[in-house]
C-alpha cells in the first residue's frame, strides 16, 4: 500500500539517495555520461537535503516501508523535485505525488502549477496535463543541460 505524507527529520539521507538514484540509472537513459555527473556525482548528505528543500513542501511517497520517491513544491505553484526510485518506476508513485502537490496547491488557490522538467520527466507531465511553454537550457556544474518549462492550469 502506498503512503504520501510529509518528509520526516530522518528521511532526507532517503530522498537524497532516491535522486541519486534516478539519475545515475533513469536519466542516462536521455542524458550524456558528463551531463548526468554535473547532475548528481555523489550522494548529498541530509544536511544538505534538507537545507536544498527548506523552502519547499516536501511529500514522500512510502512503499513497503521504504521511501519509494518524494516531490517538492512551493507555495508559487512551482514543481521544483519529482522523483522515484528506479526499483518503484511504473507503479503509479510519480502519479500519486504529482496528484497530491497539486491537490494542495489548489487549497492554497494557486491557479497555475509549473515545473521545469527534465527530458525523462517531460512525457509524464504531458500525460498529466502539463503544457510545453518552452524548451530551456540551464548550466549544472558547468555543464548544459535541456529541459522544458511545462504549466497546467488547476481550475
Amino acid at each position: 500500500m502506498l503512503l504520501i505524507r510529509p518528509v520526516l527529520e530522518s528521511e532526507y539521507s532517503a530522498i537524497g539517495r532516491v535522486f541519486h538514484d534516478a539519475i545515475q540509472q533513469i536519466a542516462r537513459l536521455d542524458y550524456t555520461e558528463e551531463q548526468v555527473q554535473a547532475w548528481s556525482p555523489r550522494v548529498l548528505d541530509a544536511a544538505r537535503w534538507k537545507q536544498r528543500t527548506a523552502k519547499l513542501d516536501v511529500r514522500v511517497a512510502v512503499l513497503q516501508g521504504e521511501v519509494g520517491g518524494f516531490i517538492g513544491f512551493a507555495p508559487s505553484g512551482y514543481i521544483d523535485l519529482l522523483f522515484v526510485r528506479p526499483e518503484f518506476v511504473r507503479r503509479g508513485i510519480a502519479r500519486a505525488l504529482l496528484l497530491e502537490a497539486e491537490g494542495a496547491l489548489a487549497q492554497l488557490g494557486v491557479a497555475t502549477t509549473w515545473t521545469e522538467a527534465s527530458r525523462t520527466a517531460r512525457g509524464f507531465f504531458q500525460a498529466m496535463g502539463y503544457s510545453i511553454v518552452r524548451e530551456q537550457t540551464v548550466c549544472c556544474d558547468g555543464v548544459e543541460l535541456r529541459n522544458y518549462r511545462m504549466e497546467k492550469g488547476l481550475a
